[in-house]
């Protein structure tokens, strides 16, 4: 006996998943796709699963049209086969997370969903910078001025990648903390620090305004 056409899903999602049904019905165009979001506070539907490890998130299967999802169950699974909770939705922590998502239908069709996560806290730049808020630096063009920042971050082993905007100018610094700099014309000038993480977290100083002065 031939299986409904809903049966066999229609894939178009973040996580590579294998349905096991018997024969090969055909697909018709309006079968469901499902994808896989995680919200955390004001966030969007991320992609990939990513959130900060001190703050509850929740994750989110979604079927489109939605009309399928009351003919589906949900089954949030650990790596053990343990289930965490089934539904559509899981609001969890990271003290909970996990490692598969098993989808069935009526029929008892399987679908398996591995799920990886990335739990990543965003930099933070420090205030104090060199120079600081209305220096005043004494030289001309010709003089390579120091300027020197930091970040943090609370991810152990986590790459810091800098950028030093100058008045409307961008100089990508890499993992430097200071770089010597030249061509400020007499006036008034302005700089911030943008500082961006491997995962694409990022922050960023305010405006620091500093004067170059010429020697008398």
């Amino acid at each position: 006996m031939q299986l409904p056409r809903w049966t066999i899903f229609g894939i178009c999602v973040w996580i590579v998943a294998c349905l096991e049904a018997p024969g090969s019905p055909e697909i018709s165009s309006d079968t469901p796709e499902i994808s896989i979001c995680l919200f955390q506070a004001d966030s969007s539907c991320g992609n990939p699963l990513q959130a900060s490890p001190t703050d509850s998130f929740t994750l989110y299967a979604k079927v489109t049209p939605s009309s399928y999802t009351s003919k589906l169950s949900f089954i949030w699974k650990t790596s053990t086969e343990k289930t965490l909770q089934k539904g559509s939705q899981f609001s969890t922590d990271t003290s909970r997370v996990p490692d598969s998502l098993i989808i069935l239908d009526n029929y008892e069709n399987r679908l398996a969903y591995a799920l990886d996560f990335i739990f990543d806290t965003a930099p933070v730049m420090k205030k104090k910078t060199v120079p600081a808020d209305g220096d005043t630096l004494f030289g001309d063009s010709t003089t390579a001025f120091l300027f020197e920042y930091f970040a943090t971050d609370a991810d152990k082993g986590d790459s810091l990648f800098y950028t030093l905007v100058l008045d409307s100018t961008e100089y990508f610094a890499g993992t430097l903390t200071s770089v010597y700099q030249s061509g400020f014309a007499i006036g008034n000038h302005q700089y911030r620090i943008l500082v961006e993480d491997a995962y694409g977290l990022k922050d960023s100083t305010d405006w620091i305004s500093f004067t170059v002065q010429e020697e008398k």
